[in-house]
């Protein structure tokens, strides 16, 4: 019987995970640690998007990794974290001198290895890091697809090294209960007057951390807005999303790919057509105003629609 038992434990089904590597390359004359994460549907067929974590000050790249590898993992993107010269402390110094380019140069080094597509690279950081996550990301240190700044300390003296002005699609994650919770909104609501684009995710309940039970979900709905807010949908000859056929009532959907999800809501809200199809038979709407939400990859278009 335990023969047995062996024979079909060695035929359960394999379950696939991510696999954590280790890498050290050199800069500026130091060799430095990097914690990698790739995703179970890693492929050298495609380019993956990638996100850069920095530990707060007293933390290090693995544990940090570890706390975000199931985010990566989600999204299927590629997690590269930096380990700090020290305490954590000397990536927060960056702030104000050179060392910061070691974020780019990790980059393109990680770049040699595997396929990354360098346009889509989000940027976050924890407490004193957040705050480099603010400064480098806003004062375009690298054309970053989005900045993530989860409870970021952004200790007085820094007040005026953010770039103010900036565009850069940015998600600021803070606790509540967290010390800095009040200066972090301070922050979001300069850049939002400024026309910035940003959002404030805020954590009730939770204080200085990134290990409560919420936190990929946090994380998630960061990398969900920076997506939403980033992504450009390639549309056909005229550049309008929709065209609609009166005289047949057929809906065309617009867009170059093939991969969409179209729903129809009434102003109640409620679902009255789905489909995943470009070209749509909607004939048997009523006449009236409609939302129409165009899923296409990560991205999510609102649009409206009259059926005269």
């Amino acid at each position: 019987m335990k023969l047995l038992n062996m024979f079909f434990l060695l035929f359960l089904p394999y379950i696939a995970i991510g696999e954590d590597i280790d890498l050290t390359f050199e800069y500026n004359n130091i060799e430095r640690e990097l914690a990698v994460y790739l995703p179970t549907n890693y492929s050298q067929d495609y380019n993956f998007e990638l996100l850069i974590g920095l530990h707060g000050c007293g933390q290090d790249a693995y544990s940090y990794r570890e706390a975000l590898s199931e985010v990566a993992e989600n999204n299927g993107i590629i997690l590269l974290c930096i380990n700090a010269l020290d305490d954590g402390s000397q990536l927060n110094k960056m702030m104000i001198d050179d060392r910061g380019k070691v974020i780019p140069a990790a980059i393109e080094f990680l770049s040699t290895k595997y396929n990354i597509d360098k346009k889509s690279v989000y940027l976050t950081g924890f407490s004193c890091n957040g705050a480099m996550t603010l400064f480098h990301g806003l004062n375009n240190l690298y054309d970053f697809k989005g900045l993530i700044p989860f409870n970021a300390y952004l200790p007085p003296e820094y007040d005026n090294k953010y770039n103010l002005e900036s565009k850069k699609s940015t998600c600021f994650c803070s606790g509540t209960i967290d010390g800095n919770y009040t200066r972090n909104q301070t922050l979001y609501n300069q850049l939002k007057a400024n026309g910035g684009i940003t959002y404030f995710n805020s954590m009730p309940g939770i204080g200085h951390t990134v290990t409560f039970p919420g936190f990929t979900d946090e994380m998630q709905e960061c990398i969900d807005f920076i997506n939403q807010t980033t992504t450009k949908v390639e549309t056909k000859d005229s550049g309008e999303l929709l065209y609609l056929n009166p005289n047949e009532g057929i809906l065309n959907v617009n867009i170059f790919s093939n991969r969409n999800k179209t729903e129809i809501f009434n102003l109640l809200g409620e679902t009255v057509f789905v489909s995943n199809n470009n070209r749509m038979d909607i004939s048997h709407l009523i006449k009236g105003l409609y939302i129409v939400k165009v899923i296409s990859g990560k991205t999510s278009i609102l649009t409206k629609l009259i059926l005269n």
